[in-house]
């Protein structure tokens, strides 16, 4: 598989001599579809982190509400990367809290003040 990027919107996918443009919408649906298959084959993506390789966003943008549905209990949280888009997680209530004590933790343990302002009281945010 080839990829060349054509223009600022568009790019050019060569699989077996067929070739395929597309624009950054059409990207967008190809990443969200190869996800979900993604996510149905084996092996299975490893849980543990020092398995595998992962392409970090410095200062992601995120939103958190604090369910998407009744019947679905948690904090949903979204953090934003350039190139995958809006990924999304709920958290189970438990897990949520057990991941802010951390950071909260691990910023008080290194002595560095927070640099974005927390989050405003309606529990959407975004990092600066």
């Amino acid at each position: 598989m080839e990829i060349e990027k054509i223009s600022n919107d568009t790019v050019k996918l060569r699989v077996g001599g067929q070739e395929v443009s597309l624009d950054t919408e059409g990207l967008d649906s190809l990443l969200r579809r190869l996800a979900h298959v993604r996510a149905d084959l084996r092996p299975e993506v490893p849980v543990d982190l020092e398995k595998t390789t992962t392409i970090a966003q410095m200062d992601p943008a995120w939103r958190t509400f604090p369910s998407l549905h009744p019947g679905a209990p948690g904090v949903a949280l979204n953090l934003r990367h350039s190139g995958y888009g809006w990924v999304g997680f709920v958290l189970p209530e438990g897990e949520a809290l057990n991941l802010g004590r951390w950071l909260v933790g691990h910023v008080e343990r290194t002595g560095r003040p927070p640099q974005a302002e927390s989050a405003p009281e309606s529990s959407v945010g975004e990092a600066e």
